[in-house]
């Protein structure tokens, strides 16, 4: 099992229809590129299990070329459940499914 817990800053894209996201920490995106190999999905993308706050649910992480990490969009019933909201420190708990088992 694969699990990396971290906090991060809530930010958002600022298009018209605002994503909401948190990123990987480098440190971890690293551990994750050399981990995942041959379980990556569309877009590079890998399968998580995310913990924040009392809520938990699958979705998967994204490649951020940008920074050489991760991102992990936070949907809107997230976000409105945990009251979060752009700027906001989040505590994220994340367990890479291996999608390949």
């Amino acid at each position: 099992m694969i699990e990396f817990c971290f906090e991060s800053t809530l930010e958002t894209t600022g298009c018209e229809q605002n994503w909401y996201f948190i990123s990987l920490p480098k440190e971890y995106a690293d551990d994750t590129k050399r981990l995942t190999v041959g379980m990556r999905k569309s877009f590079g993308s890998v399968r998580v299990e995310a913990n924040i706050g009392e809520i938990r649910w699958k979705t998967s992480i994204f490649p951020d070329g940008g920074n050489g990490s991760y991102i992990m969009f936070l949907k809107k019933e997230v976000r409105q459940k945990l009251g979060l909201q752009a700027g906001d420190s989040v505590t994220a708990k994340l367990e890479i499914i291996d999608s390949a088992a």
